[in-house]
C-alpha cells in the first residue's frame, strides 16, 4: 500500500476511534520518525492540543503494551495515559509526552555534566518504582508477548544473537578459542537468579521522554516481564548512547541503591505491596553487588549482537554507532572490574582486542568488514 494512501486510511481510523471513545476530532495528523520496531507512531491534533496515536502489525505486542501501560499507569507510575485503543485495527492512542528523549537532551552541547547527572539521578530512582511497586498485580503469565519471566531461554537465546550476529564476524580477525564455554559460564551464573520484580526490559535514555515540563516519562516497555533487579540498571547506565563517566556511572548507581534500600524499609504503597518488599528485603546492597556485572556483560554483550543484526538485516545502519562505545563499554568492565577477568578470561582478550581492532573502530570501517560476510538470522526479540 503506498505511503499515502496507507497515512489517510489510518487517519480516518484514528479519527473514528477519538470521535467514538473520546468524542474529539482529529484536525491532522503527523508522522513521527521511527525506531528499530515495526511500530509506526503519529502526531494527532485537535482543539485542545496533541495526542500520540501508534500503529502495530504484532497483535499481541500490541495487547502486551496496552496492559502494561494501564497497569503502570494505575500506579501512579510515569507512563503515558492511554486513552483508546482498537485492537482489531492495531492502533492505539496515548498521551503526548513530547519530542525530546534523555538520549537526545544529554548529548545537547549545551548541556551540563550536573544536568546530565540529575536526569540520570531521577532516571534511576524512578527505576526502583516501576521494578517494585510496578511488580505489584503483574499478571504476567497472560499478558508478556514474548516470555513472562527472564529465564535461561531468554539469556540462551540473547547471547546466541551475540554469537551468531557480532561474535562470528569479529572471529574472523580475532581468532579467539573457548568464548562459547565462558558464554555458557555466564548462562548460569545470570539463570540462578532470583527473587525476581518487574524487568522493564529495555530501561535505556532512548526510551525516556523529558516532558516540556523537564519531568521524566517512560515508554517502550511492552518486552516487560519478571526478572532481576540488575538487569534493568545495567541496560540504562551502559546503553550506547548513555553519555557517562564511569565515576557518574558509581554515582548514579549509588543513588539507585540508597533509593532501593528506602523503598525497603518502607511499608507503604498499593494493596498487596508488603508481600513484594519482603522478597525485596532478601537483595542486600551485597547481593545486589555481588552479580551486578555479570549483568553488565551480558548486556553489553546483547547489545552488540543486536546492533550487527539490526544494521545487517534490517538495514538500520546507524545502529552501527552503538558499536565502539559498546566495545569501550566492555573493555572498561573488564579493566575496572578484576574478577571478571579472571572469570572469563577469553572474554577479556576478546575486549582487549575489540577495543584495538581498526575494522571496529568506526561504522564507517564496519561497513566494510560487513560487506564482506552477511548471516542471515530469524528477527530478535524487541530492545537493545
Amino acid at each position: 500500500m503506498p505511503d499515502s494512501t496507507f497515512h489517510s486510511k489510518l487517519k480516518k481510523q484514528f479519527n473514528i476511534l477519538l470521535k467514538k471513545s473520546c468524542n474529539i476530532d482529529l484536525l491532522k495528523m503527523d508522522s513521527l520518525p521511527g525506531d528499530a520496531s515495526k511500530r509506526k507512531y503519529f502526531r494527532l491534533y485537535h482543539d485542545e492540543g496533541t495526542l500520540i496515536g501508534v500503529y502495530g502489525q504484532d497483535d499481541r505486542e500490541n495487547r502486551s503494551f496496552i496492559y502494561f501501560c494501564k497497569h503502570l499507569y494505575s500506579l501512579r507510575l510515569p507512563v503515558p495515559m492511554l486513552y483508546t485503543s482498537s485492537i482489531d485495527k492495531g492502533i492505539y492512542i496515548i498521551e503526548d509526552m513530547g519530542d525530546e528523549t534523555l538520549a537526545e537532551r544529554i548529548s545537547s552541547p549545551s548541556i551540563s555534566r550536573e544536568e546530565v547527572l540529575s536526569l540520570y539521578i531521577q532516571s534511576a530512582k524512578d527505576l526502583v518504582d516501576f521494578q517494585i511497586l510496578g511488580h505489584v498485580g503483574i499478571d504476567y503469565e497472560h499478558n508478556c508477548h514474548q516470555s513472562p519471566v527472564f529465564d535461561r531461554k531468554n539469556i540462551e537465546d540473547d547471547l546466541r544473537y551475540f554469537m551468531n550476529n557480532f561474535f562470528v564476524l569479529a572471529d574472523d580477525y580475532l581468532k579467539i578459542p573457548g568464548i562459547e564455554n565462558e558464554l555458557n559460564r555466564l548462562t548460569d551464573i545470570l539463570a540462578g537468579h532470583q527473587p525476581m520484580f518487574f524487568l522493564y526490559r529495555d530501561f535505556q535514555c532512548r526510551n525516556i521522554m523529558v516532558r516540556p515540563d523537564r519531568s521524566l516519562g517512560y515508554v517502550d516497555f511492552q518486552a516487560g516481564r519478571q526478572g532481576p533487579l540488575q538487569y534493568d540498571v545495567a541496560t540504562l547506565l551502559y546503553a550506547s548512547k548513555a553519555n557517562i563517566s564511569d565515576e557518574e556511572r558509581k554515582i548514579i548507581l549509588s543513588s539507585y541503591l540508597n533509593k532501593l534500600e528506602i523503598v525497603i524499609a518502607s511499608r507503604k504503597g498499593p494493596k498487596g505491596i508488603g508481600k513484594v518488599l519482603d522478597s525485596a528485603r532478601l537483595v542486600t546492597r551485597n547481593d545486589f553487588m555481588s552479580s551486578y556485572y555479570f549483568f553488565v556483560l551480558f548486556r553489553i554483550l546483547r547489545a552488540l549482537g543486536v546492533y550487527l543484526f539490526l544494521a545487517v538485516q534490517e538495514g538500520h545502519w546507524r545502529f552501527l554507532e552503538g558499536v565502539p562505545e559498546a566495545s569501550k563499554n566492555l573493555m572498561s568492565i573488564f579493566y575496572g572490574q578484576s574478577f571478571l577477568g579472571k572469570a572469563f578470561p577469553q572474554l577479556q582478550k576478546f575486549a582487549q582486542r575489540l577495543s584495538t581492532e581498526d575494522a571496529f573502530l568506526s561504522p564507517t570501517k564496519l561497513i566494510s568488514l560487513i560487506s564482506s560476510r552477511c548471516i542471515p538470522l530469524p528477527l530478535p526479540e524487541a530492545g537493545i
